[in-house]
């Protein structure tokens, strides 16, 4: 295992954790980390937030030292996780059932995609809200149709969805999105920019279900983990594992022109260095024949440090500037950083 990743021990052992399956050089890293002193307040705690107390149950009971009391711990939260889980996704079932009968086309995104639900997530998948995507001319009728059933309407909540929940003591919430960026971010807009044409033009139908197209969901999934600037392992787990098990369905020719349409070439290197560094598999070589560009000195960095989930938003700037990668995308990076600042004192001011 590679000592390059920049992390408390703790980290480590979560991102492990938000893995499907282990390796033996896994074992002996976790291994190797249970013989240190752990902060094992922080690790429950940042297991519970990250909805990983499943997967890091399963993790330490398949090593020996680890206090029954302690996985017992977890697996009391884990319990809570999978009804709150399981519920969403019931929600989902509703929701994508209401859309067939009026005939809208949707995507689910995330933990709604049945290739993340059932593939990098399938262990654990801790969800507080369900992602769909929609067409943008259908946005008036989905909210329509979703009201008429009795889901309140929340209002806008960024320039790429809205947001409606359910009228229960707990409610449950839903993210329609027209979407996959948020363009009114002008950050966000500088860095990637899907067309979305096209990517329902890509998108196909995989029993029943109208998904993203591989090449998509590796850029969308990484797109988004940037964003998040990857404060939860379950953004880089889902990609280590589209690496590890999907890249033979991935069109080397259209990941390269999605990958250049989107604007992850950097981000999808500076991926790619992360996952060699913490699993040591050599994702980069793989992914060079997508149109990856192997990540400079800033890309670098972030990459060693993209388990750092205590550090993460100080390190946003240098993300951002690492996954921007060429000059003339940095500075338009930078312009929308201004742009995005000048927004937020605009809107606070009023």
């Amino acid at each position: 295992m590679r000592d390059e990743m920049m992390c408390r021990p703790e980290n480590l052992l979560l991102f492990y954790s938000a893995l499907p399956e282990t390796t033996e050089l896994i074992d002996a890293a976790v291994d190797s980390i249970l013989g240190e002193k752990l902060d094992w307040d922080y690790l429950f705690r940042a297991a519970e937030q990250f909805g990983e107390t499943a997967g890091l149950a399963g993790l330490l009971r398949r090593h020996e030292g680890v206090a029954d009391i302690i996985i017992g711990r977890l697996d009391r939260i884990a319990c809570r996780e999978k009804l709150a889980t399981d519920s969403m996704l019931s929600l989902f079932d509703e929701v994508s059932l209401i859309l067939s009968e009026g005939e809208l086309d949707f995507i689910p995104l995330k933990g709604c995609d049945p290739r993340i639900a059932e593939g990098s997530r399938r262990l654990c998948n801790a969800m507080t809200d369900i992602d769909i995507l929609v067409r943008l001319g259908d946005t008036g009728a989905v909210g329509m149709l979703l009201e008429e059933r009795g889901f309140i309407y929340q209002g806008l909540l960024s320039g790429a969805h809205m947001n409606f929940f359910t009228d229960e003591t707990e409610p449950r919430f839903i993210e329609i999105h027209w979407d996959l960026v948020n363009r009114y971010n002008p950050l966000h807009r500088a860095l990637f920019s899907p067309d979305m044409d096209a990517v329902w033009e890509r998108s196909a139908i995989l029993n029943g279900v109208r998904l993203l197209s591989e090449e998509d969901l590796l850029a969308y999934l990484t797109a988004h983990a940037v964003k998040e600037y990857f404060n939860s392992p379950k953004w880089l787990s889902d990609i280590a594992w589209i690496a590890g098990n999907r890249l033979g369905l991935v069109d080397p020719e259209v990941m390269n022109s999605v990958s250049i349409e989107w604007g992850v070439s950097y981000a999808l290197g500076i991926v790619a260095e992360a996952l060699d560094n913490c699993l040591h598999n050599a994702y980069i070589e793989q992914l060079m024949a997508f149109g990856v560009i192997k990540p400079g000195a800033a890309g670098r960095y972030v990459a060693r440090r993209v388990l750092c989930y205590d550090q993460l938003r100080s390190l946003r700037p240098v993300l951002y500037a690492a996954a921007a990668g060429s000059p003339l995308r940095t500075v338009h990076m930078l312009g929308g950083a201004v742009r995005r600042l000048f927004q937020k004192m605009s809107r606070e001011r009023f």
